[in-house]
């Protein structure tokens, strides 16, 4: 299997169990959290978790940095939108004075 194979499979992994792992946190909180409780529903190894995350400690800092790219992500869309939303209003306003 090739690397690029490897790496995207590894992300994935991670992808997963992140968004798994933000039912549980926001389910319980942290301290309530229990790692063989994700591992059962994700349906992965403790192991697995620990070999992604190192701890639990470190699966709550990548839940957080997930959390901040999706929360990241809303925001740049929106201020798109947004953007697009102005442009056309101005561009309405330009057209209406050249038809006038």
């Amino acid at each position: 299997m090739s690397t690029d194979i490897k790496t995207k499979i590894y992300d994935l992994k991670k992808e997963l169990l992140l968004q798994e792992a933000s039912v549980h946190f926001e389910a319980v909180g942290f301290e309530q959290m229990k790692v063989a409780d994700l591992a059962k529903t994700a349906g992965v190894s403790i192991g697995t978790i620990y070999a992604l995350f190192e701890s639990k400690d470190g699966l709550y800092l990548a839940y957080i940095e997930h959390q901040i790219n999706l929360f990241t992500k809303e925001l740049e869309k929106k201020a798109f939108l947004k953007h697009i939303n102005d442009e056309g209003k101005h561009c309405r306003k330009i057209s209406k004075r050249v038809c006038l």
